[in-house]
């Protein structure tokens, strides 16, 4: 008989306590084998359940997805605040070797005729009036081509002899549109090619910038059409001084759809102390590129650098804020005209209510001097008159007191997506004037008919506005920036 406890072979049977079964039976443990020990000395822990070890794998993947994001926040704080300031764009770059490339794409003589006294600054490109001291920029691809043929067909009507660049890429513009065409046979309109890949959507404005043949130049949106020749612009005393002109948005801090304001971490991101001032609107912009090499440098950092991390934390909207940020940090001078932005548009006819679809710019005086058609665009199908007042913040009210907003059109002004100014309650701190109180009356008559004009130069030569994926692709930038709005 086996001893009490001990089952065949000396194996040791289970004692019981309370009974063989019920709640006081004993668990079931794992095999050991006797004498089997953990590397730390202890007995071997029971193998993990799959569920176990996907959750732990998804932990440390966890982290070190979190390391890798610190990561790159730490490296970009480091060259936003560091690296950008010594970063040069291209070690190639010179201002004669962009007249060079001007030059040799349109086909134009190599024989540089100097224009007053400064003949490195005045260098003629082949044509009586024009010269490499300041001239107009436009990036465009074919959607934007009729916008661009208008204001082109406006400025030359108010007398502006300005050369003009237009930059594009092949993979959204065909150089043989009838309008391009038209426009460098007859309005003075020189060809430039963008060939880099980074060179997309908001960015393509400052590679444009960098790259252009002029010393002095004028950024202009498609859709953003003069009021009066703008060539006087670079003789004022505030371009002279400080070599660059910036133009405010409507959002200030305190008043903003983009989060910039006091507390956003996007001054901190650029290494910048906060100021107190409106967002930027780059529909318009001017600069004296031999004055702000380094700026330009700066902003071509925030531009082609990636990754492009401002624009992944979505901590600024497209390039609107990135010139004054770049000249901010490299302690470069600027103006921004201080009077803040009117708008365009209609007003009720039975109610004191307006709905604006233009953003109206001045000039450092004070004057109206571009009419930036952003919300309502310009298009073949899109030609009806919208500006029928203006509405002006009064020079006498305080900066302080600004606020306007953007609301849908709603029932009352169902013909517009989009308004934008002071909709109600505007006249204590607002001017609306009709658009026959201002000397540019016309100007919408004229743009229209200048858009007529190029759908029937359209329609004469047959040709068909391509739809393709990268013109798509090229809008998107400009999709969301409405949608945004």
């Amino acid at each position: 008989m086996p001893e009490h406890g001990a089952g065949r072979k000396g194996t040791p049977l289970p004692i019981y306590v309370g009974g063989a079964s019920g709640r006081h039976a004993p668990r079931k443990k794992p095999f050991v084998k006797r004498g089997s020990r953990s590397r730390s000395g202890d007995e071997s822990s029971p193998p993990k359940k799959k569920g176990v070890i996907l959750t732990e794998r998804r932990t440390w993947n966890l982290l070190w997805a979190l390391f890798i994001i610190a990561f790159v926040i730490c490296m970009s704080l480091l060259s936003y605040n560091i690296l950008s300031t010594d970063y040069e764009h291209d070690t190639n770059f010179s201002y004669i070797r962009n007249q060079e490339v001007f030059r040799t794409r349109n086909q134009l003589a190599n024989t540089p005729i100097p224009l007053g006294a400064d003949g490195l600054k005045n260098e003629s490109v082949g044509q009586l009036e024009l010269s490499f001291d300041r001239g107009i920029v436009f990036v465009i691809y074919e959607k934007l081509l009729l916008g661009a043929y208008v204001s082109v067909r406006s400025l030359r009507a108010m007398g502006c002899t300005l050369p003009i660049e237009m930059w594009y890429k092949t993979s959204e513009t065909n150089v043989e549109h009838p309008l391009l065409r038209l426009m460098v046979e007859e309005f003075g309109v020189y060809l430039r090619l963008m060939d880099d890949p980074l060179a997309t959507h908001f960015y393509t404005k400052l590679y444009a910038i960098f790259y252009s043949a002029f010393d002095n130049v004028l950024l202009l949106d498609a859709d953003n059409f003069a009021v009066r020749d703008p060539n006087y612009l670079f003789d004022t005393t505030e371009f002279v001084e400080k070599g660059a002109i910036f133009w405010p948005d409507f959002w200030k801090p305190g008043n903003t759809i983009f989060n910039i304001h006091k507390n956003s971490y996007v001054w901190d991101f650029f290494g910048l102390d906060y100021v107190d001032m409106f967002e930027q609107e780059s529909g318009q912009v001017m600069i004296n590129r031999r004055m702000h090499y380094k700026a330009l440098n700066v902003l071509m950092y925030y531009g082609f650098s990636l990754p492009r991390a401002h624009e992944d934390l979505r901590l600024v909207w497209g390039d609107k804020d990135l010139f004054r940020f770049a000249w901010l940090k490299s302690k470069s001078s600027f103006y921004m005209t201080p009077r803040p932005p009117g708008s365009a548009g209609t007003k009720h006819p039975d109610y004191d209510l307006f709905c604006g679809v233009t953003m109206v710019q001045h000039d450092p005086s004070g004057r109206v001097i571009f009419l930036h058609r952003n919300t309502e665009k310009l298009t073949y199908a899109n030609n009806r008159i919208l500006w029928t007042h203006i509405q002006q913040y009064k020079r006498t009210s305080e900066l302080a007191d600004y606020y306007v907003r953007g609301a849908n059109g709603g029932k009352v002004f169902p013909q517009f997506k989009r308004c934008f100014g002071k909709d109600v309650h505007y006249e204590k701190l607002f001017t609306l004037k009709p658009m026959s109180a201002f000397p540019f009356e016309n100007l919408e008559d004229d743009l229209l008919r200048f858009a007529a004009a190029g759908a029937e130069v359209l329609r004469l030569d047959g040709y068909q506005e391509k739809d393709s994926e990268d013109n798509a692709e090229g809008n998107k930038g400009e999709a969301q920036e409405e949608k945004k709005e």
